[in-house]
């Protein structure tokens, strides 16, 4: 399948078998989360990691273009103390 994804070719004897073996199932519309993901399959870890580090380059820029963070000056919530009277 990885051979065919990257425009391969397979002996003709595999493709009538495929063809029969696929020709079995029914076809089912593949669920749109995993419809991107599809893609990825059959390719190489190197194509994979080159992706992988692209994104993470890009999100690095990101992080480091919204500059530093300020803490806020007030807690949202009051603290909470325990005390015990003594009167």
């Amino acid at each position: 399948m990885a051979e065919l994804r990257a425009g391969g070719s397979i002996e003709p004897g595999l493709v009538a078998l495929l063809r029969e073996a696929l020709g079995m199932l029914e076809a089912e519309r593949l669920p749109e989360h995993l419809e991107e993901a599809a893609e990825w399959i059959g390719r190489s870890q190197a194509e994979r990691g080159k992706a992988l580090r692209g994104l993470l380059r890009t999100a690095s820029r990101i992080a480091h273009s919204t500059g530093a963070r300020r803490e806020p000056d007030e807690r949202p919530f009051p603290r909470f103390h325990s005390r015990t009277d003594a009167a």
